[in-house]
C-alpha cells in the first residue's frame, strides 16, 4: 500500500477511552505519531450524551493526573459526595425510613459526577491541540494485522476513504469492538443483567423528598443529592446522578430473574414499574417520554475478553475490551488501567526497550486480573439488595477490598513495575478465595428467614475510613504501598471472621466458616449500629455523631 499514510499508533474510536489513550500516549512520548478516528463530530450535546457519569477514586485520579484534566474536573464537573445506598423498607414510600448507607461529610479524596458531553468536548480540544491527527466524522471500515505494519481503512461522512499503516493499534471502538469480535476473543460471564437509563432536564434532590429535620440532620451539609444515590431492592438498583449541566441521570439496572427486561425496556413500562417499586422517585419523573432528554437500554451488558494486550501489537481499552458492571463506577477504573498499561507498553516498544515481552505478559495478566477479581462481587449478587443488613455488610466488604489493593496499587503508579506487582498479587491472592466465600455468605444471609435484627448494621469506624483515605492520598513509596496491601489482607481476614461471627451467633444461622486464620487486630475496623437506629423514624433514634464519617 505505497500511498498509505504511516503512523506509529492508530486509535479505533475517539470517545472517552480512545481520546484519553491518545492524549496520555502523547503526554508520555510526545514524538509518537498518532491517528485517532472517531465517527462523531465535536462539540457533542451536554446533559444527554453517553452513559457512565460517575467516577470512583481510581478513575478520578486518572482523569486528574493521568491525562492532566484536574482543572477541568474541578471547574467544569461536579464534585461527588461518594456512594449512597437506600435499602428497601415500608414500600419505599418514605425516604426517611429506608436504611441509608453513606458518608455524612465529604471525602478528602475528590471524586466526580461527570457530564460526558462536556468532558468529551474538552478532551476533543485537548487531543487536537496535542498534535494527534484527530479524524472526526470518520470510522474504521476495514483493517488487517500484519507482521510489521497493520493497515486500516478510514471512511469519512462523505464516503471518502483514506488508508493508514501503523505499528500499533489501540481499539477503543466501544461495544462494536472491531478487534475483539474479529479475533473471537469474547468471553461470556455468568452475569446476566440488563439496564435502561435516561436523563431529565432538572435536578432530582433526594434531600427534598422529606421535610423531616432529624433525617436531614444526619447529613448536615444537605448534599445527599451530590452522591451517586442508589435506590435498591430485590434484584435491582436505580442510580441517580446529577450532572453539571443541570440535568439528572437516572438508570435502572436489574437481574431478569427478579425484574424482567420487558418491565424496563420502554419508558412507559419502566415508569409503571417505578410507581410500584420506587414510588417517591416515580412522583418526580415525567409522565411520558416526551419529558425526557433521552432514553436508552441495553440487554445482557456484561462480557470479558481472553486478551487485552497482544504481542501482535494491539491493545483493547474501554468497552472494546470488557465490561462488568456499573454498580461501583468501575468503567472509568478499567479505562484508567487499560490506557495506562497500553501507553506505557507502546511507548517502551517504540523506544526498543529490552523487556517489552516481559512487560506485555505481566500487563496483560493485570488487565485481565482486575476484571476476574471483581467478578464475584457482581455475578448473581443483586438479590442481596432485598435485605438492608446483608447489603451494608457487602458494601463494607467490597469497598474495603477496593481501597486495600486496586486503589493504592493504581493511584501510586507502582502497578507499572511488573516485578513489584507480581509480589503484591501474591500477597493479595488469598483475597480471591475470601471474596468468593464472603459473597456466597452475603447471599445466604439475605435469603435467610432467621431473625437478623440483633446483628444490626455494620459500618466503618472513623479510624478505618481514615486509613482507607490514606491509601489514595499523597505520594506512596513501594514500601508504603506494600504495607497497605499486606495489612489490608490481614484486616479483611479479621473482617470476614467478625461478620461471620455476627451473622451466625446473633441469629443462629448455620453457615460455612472461613477456612483461613483469624488474625487479631489492635484497632477496630468496623462498628455495628442497632437495627432500630437505622430503621426507626428519625426522631426516635440516637442523633448522628457530628464528627463521624459514616452514617450510624
Amino acid at each position: 500500500m505505497p500511498d498509505a499514510r504511516d503512523c506509529d499508533v492508530i486509535v479505533f474510536g475517539g470517545g472517552l477511552a480512545g481520546m484519553s489513550a491518545a492524549l496520555q500516549l502523547k503526554r508520555l512520548r510526545p514524538e509518537t505519531r498518532i491517528v485517532c478516528a472517531e465517527k462523531r463530530t465535536f462539540p457533542v450535546p451536554e446533559g444527554a450524551y453517553k452513559v457512565g457519569e460517575s467516577a470512583a477514586e481510581v478513575g478520578a485520579h486518572y482523569l486528574k493526573e493521568g491525562i492532566g484534566f484536574r482543572k477541568h474536573m474541578e471547574e467544569d464537573q461536579l464534585r461527588k459526595f461518594s456512594l449512597r445506598i437506600f435499602s428497601p423498607s415500608n414500600g419505599n414510600s418514605d425516604i426517611t425510613r429506608r436504611p441509608e448507607f453513606g458518608f455524612c461529610r465529604l471525602s478528602p479524596l475528590r471524586t466526580y459526577q461527570i457530564d460526558r458531553g462536556r468532558l468529551e468536548n474538552a478532551l476533543a480540544t485537548a487531543v487536537d491541540d496535542s498534535g494527534v491527527e484527530f479524524l472526526q466524522g470518520s470510522s474504521v471500515s476495514a483493517f488487517s494485522l500484519g507482521p510489521d505494519r497493520h493497515t486500516a481503512t478510514v471512511k469519512d461522512e462523505q464516503g471518502r476513504t483514506r488508508e493508514y499503516t501503523a505499528r500499533w493499534i489501540i481499539d477503543a471502538s466501544g461495544r462494536v469492538s472491531l478487534l475483539r469480535r474479529q479475533l473471537g476473543l469474547t468471553v461470556d460471564i455468568p452475569h446476566d443483567v440488563n439496564a435502561a437509563w435516561f436523563r431529565v432536564p432538572y435536578r432530582l434532590s433526594v434531600d427534598d423528598w422529606s421535610e423531616d429535620e432529624a433525617w436531614r440532620a444526619r447529613v448536615p451539609n444537605g448534599r445527599r443529592w451530590a452522591s451517586t444515590c442508589h435506590l435498591v431492592g430485590e434484584g435491582y438498583w436505580v442510580w441517580l446522578i446529577p450532572l453539571a449541566s443541570g440535568s439528572h441521570s437516572v438508570g435502572v439496572v436489574a437481574d431478569p430473574n427478579f425484574v424482567p427486561f420487558e418491565k424496563i425496556r420502554r419508558y412507559d413500562t419502566l415508569l409503571e414499574w417505578a410507581r410500584e417499586n420506587e414510588p417517591q422517585l416515580a412522583e418526580k419523573l415525567p409522565d411520558s417520554e416526551d419529558g425526557l432528554l433521552d432514553f436508552r437500554k441495553l440487554k445482557n451488558y456484561a462480557y470479558g475478553t481472553r486478551r487485552g494486550l497482544s504481542p501482535d501489537r494491539w491493545a483493547l481499552t474501554g468497552e472494546a475490551g470488557l465490561f462488568l458492571d456499573p454498580l461501583f463506577s468501575t468503567g472509568f477504573d478499567f479505562i484508567a488501567v487499560a490506557n495506562t498499561l497500553s501507553t506505557r507498553l507502546i511507548s517502551g516498544a517504540l523506544d526498543d526497550e529490552p523487556d517489552v515481552r516481559k512487560r506485555l505478559k505481566a500487563y496483560n495478566r493485570f488487565y485481565l486480573g482486575q476484571f476476574m477479581g471483581w467478578e464475584p462481587a457482581f455475578a448473581g449478587q443483586y438479590e442481596i439488595f432485598r435485605d438492608a443488613q446483608a447489603t451494608s455488610a457487602k458494601l463494607i466488604w467490597d469497598n474495603a477490598s477496593y481501597f486495600m489493593f486496586p486503589v493504592p496499587m493504581i493511584t501510586s503508579g507502582h502497578f507499572l513495575d511488573y516485578e513489584f506487582t507480581a509480589k503484591m498479587v501474591d500477597e493479595f491472592r488469598p483475597h480471591f478465595e475470601m471474596n468468593v466465600h464472603m459473597q456466597r455468605l452475603f447471599r445466604e444471609w439475605s435469603r435467610s428467614e432467621y431473625d437478623r435484627q440483633a446483628a444490626g448494621f455494620v459500618y466503618g469506624t472513623d479510624p478505618m475510613v481514615e486509613e482507607l483515605f490514606h491509601s489514595a492520598s499523597g505520594e506512596l513509596t513501594q514500601a508504603e504501598t506494600a504495607e497497605i496491601v499486606t495489612s489490608g489482607v490481614r484486616r479483611l481476614k479479621a473482617l470476614s471472621w467478625e461478620m461471620y461471627d455476627r451473622m451466625t451467633e446473633t441469629a443462629g444461622l448455620k453457615m460455612e466458616a472461613p477456612t483461613w486464620d483469624r488474625p487479631t487486630l489492635d484497632e477496630s475496623i468496623v462498628g455495628w449500629s442497632s437495627y432500630e437506629q437505622r430503621t426507626a423514624p428519625p426522631a426516635q433514634t440516637e442523633p448522628q455523631p457530628a464528627d463521624s464519617w459514616m452514617l450510624r
